[in-house]
This record gives C-alpha cells, sequence and structure tokens, in this order.
C-alpha cells in the first residue's frame, strides 16, 4: 500500500471539499443534500436481509444492468469482524455484499481500488460519510484526475457501526 496516509491528519474544510466534489458550496448546513427518501425494495430477501431494506442493493442494480457504471467499490466480509472494499461488475455480485455495510475499513484499500481501475471506468463507491469524505479529500489533495472515475458517491448515513468496540460495549450492558 503505498498512499502517504498523512492526507488523514488535520482539519477538513468540508465547504471547500464540497466545491470540489460538486463545483458549488453546500446547499444546506448538513452538506450538499439533493433530496431524503424513504424506500425499500419489493424484493422480500433483498429487503429482509439488508439493513437498507434492500434500497441500496436495488440502486447498484440498476447501475449495472443500465450500464450507467461499469464497477462498484463496496465492502465485502473478510473475517469475523473484518471488511475489505472489493469491487464489482457484475449484477450478480450484488446480492453477495453484506447485509450491512456500515463497517470500519481501511480507506486507502478504496483509494487503490479507485486508482487500477482502467482510464475509463465509471465507478460508484459506497460507503460511509467519513470513508467518503477520506476518498474525496486524498483524491483533491493528490490526484484530482481520478474524480473522473467515480460516477456516484453513496454516503449512508449510521448511527454506529459493526466494530470490536461496539460489540464489546453491546456486551457490556
Amino acid at each position: 500500500n503505498d498512499i502517504d496516509k498523512s492526507f488523514l491528519s488535520g482539519d477538513i474544510n468540508y465547504n471547500e471539499l464540497s466545491k470540489f466534489v460538486f463545483g458549488r458550496y453546500p446547499n444546506t448546513e448538513l452538506g450538499e443534500t439533493v433530496g431524503t427518501f424513504l424506500t425499500q425494495s419489493t424484493n422480500f430477501n433483498r429487503n429482509f436481509t439488508s439493513s437498507s431494506g434492500g434500497t441500496i442493493k436495488e440502486i447498484l442494480r440498476y447501475i449495472l444492468s443500465e450500464k450507467k457504471a461499469t464497477g462498484i467499490i463496496s465492502v465485502k466480509r473478510t473475517g469475523k469482524l473484518l471488511y475489505e472494499p472489493i469491487k464489482i461488475t457484475n449484477i450478480h455480485e450484488i446480492d453477495s455484499l453484506p447485509p450491512s455495510i456500515y463497517h470500519v475499513i481501511d480507506t486507502t484499500k478504496t483509494i487503490e481500488l479507485v486508482k487500477k481501475s482502467k482510464k475509463d471506468e465509471k465507478l460508484v463507491i459506497v460507503g460511509t460519510p467519513w470513508q467518503i469524505d477520506d476518498l474525496y479529500l486524498y483524491i483533491n489533495r493528490f490526484e484530482p484526475k481520478l474524480k473522473k472515475k467515480i460516477y456516484l458517491t453513496i454516503g449512508l448515513l449510521t448511527g454506529w457501526y459493526f466494530s470490536r468496540h461496539t460489540i464489546k460495549a453491546l456486551c457490556s450492558y
């Protein structure tokens, strides 16, 4: 892993980061907001086995089936509480994503996947807001040309995520 993690130190100027990502300053106090939606999949299995009600998986299936993007970077379980970013390109791989994708990951691995993707690839990045922030912070500071590879980012708001620390805290109650 050859990414200098120094981009993670210091304060983030969210207004400037928003201008880099969206081409303008944020339109609300919460950042750039397009809309808020309450949705769920009509596919029972996808709805029942996803923390998002299957909405994210349905969006990803639509994007790949309509060829709006060539790949998706999300997370895959690699151990009991270990998750890593992976790139998938086949619609059939979407249902193999974990039921919850709110997990602590090494964002530099996501950056590596973006860097290794083909020049003309269009990617969807799924992650927590701080993972998306880290990705754009790196791109803004070191490799702005990578922004052209990102078709869409899906930031998943969450009040908590699975980690050894979280599980230990839950068990103590």
